[in-house]
């Protein structure tokens, strides 16, 4: 049909569409090109193990600069790896984006200007509350939490950008000589985040974890988050035998039906 629509278009100068191409042409997401190697869980949890002790030895020195960056980069990190915000989706969060109320995260304009909701977990609640009452107003005024003003801000009092804490969670990492093949980067972390929170639904039976993990991600295709998702070989053939047993069982409970009726 392509080499037909050429020869068309080269003599009689028309367009013709064929709309079974649509669904046969592949779809590239971006977010696909530059998949992250999964972290190494340890690595990522030593991170933070010296990110806390490096905050507790700023506030012990009284070093109030130190206490404020600290706690405003490990916010902005346990966002990504606990709700799994992409980093610009944490770059544009205002403070009223958080509702405690129902626990829930409102993400407006994501990926392809679109806005979602996600899920807040108590302990990622704890930490945000904390960084906001008394973190934020260490270079900030005091706000409340229903206040409409960037959540992490520069000392310039300027919204934080992405690239800032891409390039100071790169240089932690240096600094705590975490081996250059195991360093992570926050599109790692989301992918982290996915991982866990898949293992935990399946292993919760969950009746549809990979859609649930799609919804809190903002993912357009469920392909997209399989590839996200490290699911472990096990998880599938326990997925497998279950089909095949429910198949089985169907299958079954419709011959023995029919034979009651000829009775």
């Amino acid at each position: 049909m392509s080499r037909k629509k050429t020869i068309i278009k080269q003599k009689f100068g028309v367009v013709v569409t064929n709309p079974i191409d649509y669904f046969n042409t592949p779809r590239y997401v971006p977010e696909d090109n530059h998949l992250p190697e999964l972290p190494n869980e340890e690595a990522v949890n030593y991170y933070f193990q010296k990110e806390r002790s490096e905050l507790q030895k700023a506030k012990e020195n009284k070093n109030k600069r130190q206490v404020y960056l600290i706690g405003r980069q490990l916010t902005s990190e346990q966002v990504m790896v606990k709700a799994g915000l992409r980093v610009e989706e944490v770059s544009k969060l205002n403070i009223n984006n958080i509702d405690f109320e129902n626990m829930k995260i409102i993400v407006l304009r994501g990926k392809g200007d679109k806005d979602r909701i996600v899920d807040l977990s108590e302990s990622l609640a704890v930490l945000i509350k904390w960084y906001i009452e008394q973190i934020y107003p260490l270079f900030n005024k005091r706000v409340s939490m229903f206040d409409s003003v960037p959540l992490f801000v520069s000392e310039r009092k300027e919204r934080i950008s992405k690239k800032t804490i891409q390039s100071k969670m790169l240089e932690q990492q240096e600094k705590y000589n975490i081996p250059i093949d195991q360093r992570f980067s926050p599109h790692g972390l989301r992918r982290l985040f996915a991982t866990n929170l898949y293992k935990e639904l399946y292993l919760e039976k969950h009746p549809d974890p990979l859609f649930y993990v799609k919804s809190q991600l903002g993912h357009v295709y469920i392909s997209t988050t399989l590839k996200y998702c490290r699911i472990p070989q096990e998880f599938f053939f326990t997925n497998r035998n279950t089909a095949i047993e429910s198949i089985q069982n169907k299958f079954e409970d419709k011959t023995e039906g029919g034979n009651n009726s000829d009775n």
